[in-house]
């Protein structure tokens, strides 16, 4: 059961910010900002608490655009074309 946290609801309805913000979206939040800053794993994975990698995996929710780019840098290496063969 998730804790109350009045004075974030009080907050969020005062400045008339909608009703699905909560703190456990800007937790989301937090998580995927800093992974898309290239922030370690790992210390977000303390930050949060989790003890698996794989928990903090699902809290990031990052951008198209950062996955693309991301998805792009892995795979360069093995779509690169090869050096042509000089000497022959």
């Amino acid at each position: 059961m998730r804790r109350s946290t009045p004075g974030f609801v009080a907050y969020r309805d005062a400045l008339k910010l909608p009703k699905a913000l909560t703190v456990h979206s800007a937790r989301h939040s937090y998580v995927t900002h800093l992974t898309e800053d290239g922030v370690d794993r790992r210390f977000l994975q303390q930050q949060v608490g989790h003890e698996n990698d794989s928990s903090t995996a699902i809290y990031t929710h990052v951008s198209d655009d950062f996955m693309n780019t991301m998805l792009h840098r892995a795979l360069a290496p093995a779509l690169a074309p090869f050096p042509a063969n000089k000497g022959r």
